[in-house]
This record gives structure tokens, sequence and C-alpha cells, in this order.
């Protein structure tokens, strides 16, 4: 029996802080991620193969085909913006067009991908609707309604 594939996209952050006290002041920041217990609980079966694949990474790694999603049978969207999945480098630095991946993501669930979207600040309509799925393609294979 082949693994079964799966991929985590998003579900890390980056967080920078400000302190100032009194004339003092000073910028800290932090990277991290939440997926540490799903990531041991995946590696406890051995017939499932797991890569997550943290948000930065995201709008230059993740999948720009449909050959290339179909390398996957489980596709997790947490805590990502769509902005995430439409502007890569090429499309926000340089105004080149690519493929829709949210219109990908639709089909390639429509053709028996597993589509997750787990919660998060920026799943769904995200915090202050900073996600933006509201009217995309990925609605429509959820089975919530997004506002």
């Amino acid at each position: 029996m082949s693994k079964i594939r799966v991929l985590l996209a998003g579900e890390s952050w980056i967080t920078v802080s400000a302190h100032h006290k009194g004339f003092d002041h000073f910028a800290a920041g932090m990277y991290d991620n939440g997926q540490r217990h799903l990531a041991a609980a995946l590696a406890s079966d051995p017939f499932i193969e797991y890569t997550h694949m943290p948000g930065h990474e995201v709008p230059e790694s993740f999948p720009l085909t449909m050959e290339e999603l179909k390398q996957w049978d489980v596709i997790i969207i947490s805590d990502l913006g769509s902005n995430s999945l439409l502007l890569s480098n090429s499309v926000f630095l340089e105004g080149k067009r690519e493929p829709n991946r949210l219109q990908l993501l639709k089909e390639w669930a429509a053709q028996g991908g597993a589509l997750i979207m787990c919660g998060g600040y920026l799943s769904f309509a995200g915090f202050q609707a900073s996600a933006k799925y509201f009217r995309t393609p990925i609605e429509e294979v959820l089975p919530v309604d997004i506002y």
C-alpha cells in the first residue's frame, strides 16, 4: 500500500513586538509554528508521509500546476490567507500572470483531492476579514459559507 501524502500549508508566523520603557525602546522578533502536535501524530502512522510548508514559503513553493497538486492526497490550509496562494514574487513584484492556485485547488478537490481548511486568524474570512477566501473558488468547495 502506498503512503498517503499530506501537505500542510501555513500554520507558521513571525511576531514583531515593540517595547517602550521610558525613553528607551527596542523591537524584538520571533518565528514560530503551531504544527508540532499534528506532525507528531501523523509521524506515528507508517502509512502517512507528512510535509509542512511554512506560510512564508507558500508564495514561491506551493504547487502551480494540477500535475504538482496531484502529488498530494491531502492538502491542509491552516492560518494562511488567500494572498499567500495568489501572490508569488513573480506576480507581486514583477506583475507577471500565473495560474490561480485557488481555482486549481477547487479543480483538484473536484477530482478527488482531500482539501482541509483549519481555523486561525488567516483562515476562512480571517481576523478582520483579512484572509479573503470569501467569494473565491475555495469557498465553493468548503462545507461552510464564508462571510
